[in-house]
């Protein structure tokens, strides 16, 4: 039978005792029984000071790891780190386990750099470095960060993840060449078994910051090269064929202009959210003297973005404090998650973008995955439930309280950096009605159709939803190691 809990608590006055009743806990834990496990560990923990408390706790968090309460798990496993103690290395291991289950390794960076990673097994090493250079990279540290990154072995599964980000680094410091041969690597890396989808679209991600590196030194020939090489109904494809688009009108191509942009921004419906290719495609048309035609679509795009603009820009002012920091995150995120009636009501296009933000998406299911582990706690047995049930419910409600905090940070500076985009396509766009009164006399218009473009969609294609992509160069979150 378990051990009573007034019982375990006696026992903790005897250090003999108390290693006893460690043992018998972890033996019903090893005869799969982690719910009497984790009450009797639990019952012991809370005791006077317990010698053993670090073998307990370890045991604990295995114990309610089993019981699929995940975060609850890791929470006690970050305790350990924190204690430094014996079983510091155990509980990193645990760590490590955990977020190659969620794919969340957000917890991990906040500990990770305390650790050496020359200390742990070869086959840990890779993955230390990585955290370690991702969380220097969040940081903004990004000497540390390029050298942590630069560990990963090529043969690691994480090796191509962290090319991508020393590509990313060198090249914000104007190390073009360097960064080249980083994303380069990405791109020529073998997919490991396990993630051949995620290494694709890291792959063509890389392919595209190939082609803006030399978008920016002014070779557009190669540019647009690689531009054309990112994979067709990939992510980064539509902002691929934006900047192959924009490359045309710059060399004097305003067909070939035409058919891209119509491409990236293709199916343009009365509730899309706009894009840069629609006033590229404006662009084109009036290049090839249709005036009236770029004129009916900048004003497609005038009427969608202008109001989301104003929608946003009064979002973001609502959370603003004097200084321009955000105020209260948490009551933003809780008012973006809450119904219609109570909380934010968000047009459509809005929407859209929230839920292609990578991080947003990240944070969203942070969140969620707390709000599923506390469900979990309330789907415990009875005597679970009233041994353990409000100790984990306050700890995992603390932890979902601060997530919340984090998840709103993330959205609002998703919701600015929107309002922001917006603003400059706005200006473009009246810039373009400006540029297209004063223009006298027009070329001839010269032949083609869409249909005739190699890089736009087939037509069988053409059936199939869109894949809408606000601009994005940041890294891949999901099935982060």
């Amino acid at each position: 039978m378990a051990l009573p809990f007034l019982l375990a608590a006696a026992l903790t006055t005897s250090p003999a005792l108390a290693d006893e009743a460690v043992e018998q806990a972890i033996v019903l834990f090893r005869e799969h029984k982690p719910a009497r496990a984790s009450t009797e560990l639990h019952a012991l923990l809370e005791g006077p000071d317990l010698e053993d408390a670090d073998r307990a706790r370890y045991y604990l968090a295995r114990s309610l790891h089993n019981l699929g309460l995940v975060q609850a798990a890791q929470l006690e496993l970050l305790a350990l780190m924190e204690r430094d103690g014996p079983y510091a290395r155990h509980a990193l291991s645990g760590l490590l386990a955990i977020a190659r289950q969620t794919g969340d390794p957000s917890a991990l960076i906040g500990v990770v750099d305390r650790v050496d990673p020359a200390e742990h097994p070869p086959a840990v090493q890779p993955s230390l470095h990585y955290l370690q250079g991702l969380g220097a990279w969040q940081r903004q540290d990004h000497v540390r960060a390029n050298e942590l990154l630069g560990q990963v072995p090529e043969g690691s599964a994480l090796y191509p993840r962290a090319r991508y980000l020393q590509g990313l680094i060198l090249t914000q410091h104007g190390k073009d060449k360097s960064a080249v041969g980083a994303f380069e690597d990405v791109v020529e890396a073998a997919p490991h078994s396990d993630d051949r989808r995620a290494h694709a679209q890291l792959a063509a991600l890389a392919t595209l910051q190939i082609g803006r590196v030399y978008d920016t030194l002014g070779a557009l020939d190669k540019a647009e090269g690689f531009y054309a090489q990112v994979e067709r109904g990939s992510t980064p494809w539509a902002d691929a064929l934006e900047a192959m688009a924009r490359i045309d009108l710059a060399q004097g191509e305003p067909d070939s202009a035409l058919r891209r942009s119509l491409s990236a921004s293709w199916p343009v419906l009365s509730s899309a959210a706009p894009r840069g290719a629609e006033l590229l495609h404006a662009q084109a048309l009036a290049a090839l003297c249709r005036p009236d035609e770029a004129q009916v679509v900048l004003r497609s795009f005038d009427e969608r973005a202008l109001p989301m603009w104003t929608e946003l820009a009064g979002l973001t002012a609502a959370h603003r404090d004097d200084e321009g920091t955000w105020r209260d995150p948490r009551e933003a995120w809780l008012a973006w998650n809450a119904p219609r009636d109570e909380g934010w009501d968000l047009s459509t296009p809005i929407v859209e973008l929230t839920l292609l933000d990578h991080e947003l998406a990240e944070a969203v299911r942070r969140v969620r995955g707390l709000d599923d582990k506390l469900r979990l706690v309330s789907a415990q047995d009875v005597a679970w439930r009233e041994a353990m049930g409000p100790v984990v419910r306050t700890r995992l409600e603390a932890e979902r309280e601060d997530r919340q905090a984090e998840a709103g940070l993330v959205l609002l500076e998703a919701l600015a950096s929107m309002e922001a985009e917006l603003g400059v396509l706005l200006t473009l766009s009246e810039a373009q009605r400006s540029a297209m009164a004063e223009v006298e006399g027009c070329p001839a218009a010269a032949a083609g159709g869409p249909q005739d473009d190699p890089d736009a969609w087939d037509s069988e294609q053409r059936d199939e939803p869109p894949v809408w992509s606000w601009p994005f160069t940041g890294e891949i979150w999901a099935d982060e190691i």
